[in-house]
């Protein structure tokens, strides 16, 4: 039993799963008494900082991760809280993973997680009453968009030339406009007689579009090719949401 747990502490990625694990099920178990929220959340805060390193190119998509999951009421059922608990889990994992360089194709790891977070942030704010506090909740979601379009353009500097175009290219004045944009679509979608998860669904087709324009523009890989191409599955998609949809206000 010692040597197991001897391997578990001294394999990263068995290491981040068992964390992972912990914080899971403290998550779960944070829904009997107010003391274990806040114990999960000491507990995520510590194994965050205590793997890799402090590393604040992550931090933004731990934070949204985390207030995702606080802002979601995890606990109003068991059967959500179990669900909610288990995605916090894997996404937790693959956070720490990516900081502590297990995976060797993070590329692809790290962009899974920020278009999932990217989800998680629209059906909260979709969810969401927003008859109150109303300026506040869309300053939230601004910030969110904004702060995943910056981290994901600063990791993606790491697999181009940074002599180059990436040299010169605004991290912040970028993901600003780009956030801006999304930001608009989402005052129009919010108008629309939409479900919650039918306009999450939109929002998201919105920012992983833009998203892939930004990511292009940022390796110089950005043509006319690419841009009627996204356009296309923007369209098709977008049709989809709105043929799924009831169109009741």
């Amino acid at each position: 039993m010692l040597k197991k747990l001897s391997s578990v502490i001294k394999n990263p990625a068995l290491r981040s799963a068992f964390k992972a694990a912990i914080a899971a099920l403290l998550l779960w178990s944070a829904n009997s008494h107010w003391s274990l929220a806040v114990l999960f959340v000491a507990t995520v805060f510590y194994f965050y900082f205590r793997s890799g390193g402090l590393r604040p190119s992550y931090f933004f998509s731990f934070s949204v991760l985390l207030l995702s999951v606080l802002f979601v009421n995890p606990w109003s059922s068991p059967l959500s809280s179990l669900i909610v608990s288990a995605v916090f889990g894997v996404l937790f994992f693959l956070l720490l993973s990516i900081k502590n360089l297990v995976f060797v194709n993070r590329r692809a790891i790290y962009h899974f997680l920020n278009n999932f977070l990217f989800a998680a942030v629209f059906l909260n704010f979709f969810l969401a009453d927003k008859s109150q506090l109303f300026f506040v909740k869309y300053l939230l979601v601004f910030g969110a968009i904004f702060l995943l379009f910056k981290e994901a353009t600063f990791f993606e500097k790491q697999y181009i030339n940074v002599g180059g175009l990436a040299a010169a290219f605004n991290d912040k004045l970028m993901a600003a406009i780009f956030a801006f944009v999304v930001f608009q679509f989402i005052w129009a979608i919010v108008l629309l007689p939409l479900g919650f998860l039918n306009a999450s669904a939109l929002a998201l087709v919105v920012a992983l579009t833009i998203k892939d324009l930004m990511m292009a523009r940022l390796s110089g890989n950005l043509d006319r090719q690419l841009v009627l191409r996204n356009i296309t599955i923007f369209i098709i998609f977008s049709l989809i949401i709105f043929a799924a949809s009831s169109w009741q206000p």
